[in-house]
């Protein structure tokens, strides 16, 4: 994300041959201060295109303790509607919002709630936020999980019904144990939950519903592992709504020596991009809906790492840290998968904080002197 491009930057992406898209200018409208918002983890769009949620955590300094917030966004009026504060639930020590979504008249949060502040005793639990349009909260619920601790990844809406993915974590004195498990719940938060005891995906994941399967990718942890092991292991995997792997397959990035250093963007029809650096050369791998890789394709790149990454093989858009001693911290650069190049974008006017894409529109999140701001536009060429 950043400036050196016009609004109406032409992208070059590949579908079999070479097609031109357009991020059309932005609209734009302020968020509010960003110690009310806080650092942004997830932007949420409804079906329709006339709302978005946005949510985040960070610390409160007079709890000692980690609060989250949710913001309603009006996309027709190009207004802010109304932030809320979530404390943390049920007398647990801190709350992290992970992800946001719509479902009817409702407005869901998922979140992640430490049981206690110090950390070599706690347990991390999943809840999910019912909230009412006109903010009202409604309800909040833990989802029970046969784990001592488990872990939100994402939230996703379809049909009826609202699914949560997320891993659980038991441990003895030597081992650590990974599974992953599949949450189903409808407007009363009845919760009907699956586990794969096959490992499972860490929480910065990426998760695209498709069908009656889900598409992932990011850092995997194995089924069992010492504690005296690192676990690094990156896979992408497709999986049945109703539990079971259909394949997995595991995307080589050479000299990558840690799978937190790639970044992962799934596409709407299921196809996975893979996308890692390591000293000035940034790596793209394409992996399409049946689990088949394409070879890596390398470019020189001035950015370090990958802090968000999303889009499709049409094209993709990244925020990118500076290497040491830049003096911008974070860039929006857009990505063009089949002449394998990135260029730096200016399409938020600010130092962008979240990006993401739709199949015809994307949105970001820029800080700037202190507020953020929510930018948004349409992707035309597509």
């Amino acid at each position: 994300m950043i400036k050196f491009v016009a609004l109406g930057a032409v992208l070059l992406l590949a579908c079999g041959c070479i097609q031109a898209e357009v991020l059309a200018p932005a609209a734009s409208f302020p968020l509010g201060a960003r110690e009310q918002l806080m650092d942004v983890a997830n932007v949420g769009i409804a079906r329709d295109g006339a709302a978005a949620c946005i949510v985040g955590s960070g610390v409160n300094d007079a709890a000692a303790a980690v609060h989250s917030s949710i913001t309603l966004a009006d996309l027709e009026q190009k207004k802010t509607s109304w932030t809320k504060k979530i404390a943390p639930p049920d007398s647990t020590a801190n709350v992290y919002a992970t992800a946001c979504g719509f479902q009817g008249n409702h407005l869901y949060v998922l979140a992640n709630a430490d049981s206690q502040r110090a950390m070599a005793n706690s347990q991390s639990l999943v809840y999910v936020y019912k909230f009412a349009l006109n903010g009202e909260l409604l309800k909040h619920a833990a989802i029970p999980v046969a784990a001592r601790s488990r872990v939100a990844i994402d939230i996703l809406a379809q049909g009826d019904k609202l699914t949560v993915l997320g891993y659980g974590k038991d441990e003895d004195a030597k081992n650590e144990y990974y599974s992953m498990f599949i949450t189903t719940f409808d407007e009363a938060l009845a919760f009907q939950t699956r586990v794969l005891k096959d490992g499972g995906y860490s929480q910065y994941s990426a998760v695209r519903q498709v069908g009656n399967h889900l598409h992932i990718g990011g850092e995997f942890f194995p089924r069992s592992i010492s504690k005296d092991d690192l676990p690094l292991d990156y896979a992408i995997s497709k999986i049945k709504q109703g539990g079971g792997y259909l394949w997995s397959a595991r995307p080589k990035h050479k000299f990558v020596t840690a799978s937190d250093n790639i970044a992962t963007a799934v596409g709407t029809d299921g196809a996975a991009f893979s996308l890692s650096q390591n000293r000035g050369d940034t790596s793209l791998i394409a992996v399409d809906a049946n689990g088949n890789a394409a070879p890596a394709r390398t470019y020189k790149s001035r950015f370090c790492k990958v802090k968000m990454f999303t889009g499709d093989a049409r094209g993709q858009l990244a925020i990118r840290e500076s290497c040491p001693g830049a003096k911008r911290k974070n860039t929006l650069v857009r990505i063009d998968p089949a002449a394998a190049t990135e260029q730096p974008l200016d399409i938020l006017g600010a130092e962008p904080a979240f990006v993401t894409t739709t199949q015809t529109h994307w949105y970001g999140v820029g800080a700037s002197a202190g507020k953020l701001t929510l930018f948004f536009g349409t992707i035309t060429g597509r």
